[in-house]
């Protein structure tokens, strides 16, 4: 994320949109494949939203910090965070009601086939890790 910042803040950017949050809300990371039931699936979330600002929040601000990016955090909202985490997490899981994408609900809501937001290619790519 480090060198990333780097080259965003070479680019002139002053602000980015980041995703942080958005696998801890919807069961993005692959391990939740592995939830045996909903009530599981959804206590692993908020274990992980809980835990977040200890890590990739705070990896994420520092790297941001030490170019003078300004990142925001979307899916960390109040207001959305209260929405999403009142979706029955049985809509959220991988291998239920057809669902066989990670974040499948989410990607569902930028899908918008009238008025493309991002090209089919990204929007229903196979999740890649991502690390420092």
């Amino acid at each position: 994320m480090y060198l990333m910042t780097r080259l965003i803040k070479a680019t002139g950017v002053k602000m980015v949109l980041s995703g942080e949050g958005a696998d801890e809300v919807f069961g993005g990371y692959l391990y939740f494949h592995k939830a045996p039931n909903a009530k599981e699936f959804h206590e692993e979330c908020v274990r992980k939203i809980d835990q977040l600002h200890m890590f990739d929040c705070l990896r994420a601000n520092k790297s941001m910090c030490a170019f003078g990016v300004e990142a925001r955090v979307p899916f960390l909202d109040r207001e959305f965070l209260e929405v999403a985490m009142n979706i029955d997490p049985e809509l959220k899981m991988i291998g239920r009601g057809g669902r066989t994408m990670e974040k499948q609900i989410l990607r569902a809501a930028f899908d918008t086939p009238e008025d493309p937001y991002l090209p089919d290619s990204v929007l229903w790519r196979q999740k890649e890790q991502f690390s420092d």
